[in-house]
C-alpha cells in the first residue's frame, strides 16, 4: 500500500494535538518532512507514492516540525501522543523524544546525507 502527504498529515492529527494555528499549513509541513527524509536517503519518494516504511520517520518529522513551529509562533504547546500528553510545562520532552524518534527511524532507512545537513542535529 503506498502512502500520500494527505494521510501522512491524517497520521498526525490522529496521534498528535496540532493547534489551529499551524493545521492549516500542515501539508506544506508534511512536504518539508518529505523532501528531508528524500535527500537523506538519497531517494525519490513521490508525494502521492510513499512507500510504507517511510511513514513512522515521515509523522514523526512532520509533527516535530509542527512542533518546534507552534513554539516559534508562540502557540499554546499541549501534545498528545496517544495515552501519553504533555503539558506546557513539560514540553521539551516532547521535542526531544521526537527528535529521538526521527533520528532512529532515519537510521533504520539506511545511509544518508551528512549530520550537518539534516533537520535534527
Amino acid at each position: 500500500m503506498s502512502l500520500n502527504l494527505g494521510s501522512i498529515v491524517a497520521k498526525v492529527f490522529e496521534a498528535y494535538e496540532v493547534s489551529d494555528s499551524i493545521s492549516g499549513n500542515l501539508t506544506s509541513v508534511a512536504n518539508r518532512a518529505l523532501l528531508s527524509v528524500s535527500n537523506w536517503t538519497k531517494s525519490t519518494i513521490g508525494s502521492n507514492s510513499i512507500d510504507e516504511k517511510y511513514e513512522p520517520v515521515l509523522v514523526a518529522q512532520t509533527a516535530l516540525m509542527a512542533y518546534t513551529g507552534e513554539q516559534t509562533a508562540g502557540t499554546d504547546k499541549n501534545i498528545r501522543l496517544g495515552e501519553f500528553s504533555v503539558t506546557q510545562s513539560t514540553n521539551n520532552s516532547i521535542v526531544v523524544q521526537l527528535k529521538n524518534d526521527v533520528k532512529e527511524e532515519l537510521k533504520s532507512l539506511g545511509k544518508g546525507a551528512p549530520a550537518g545537513q539534516t533537520f535534527y542535529d
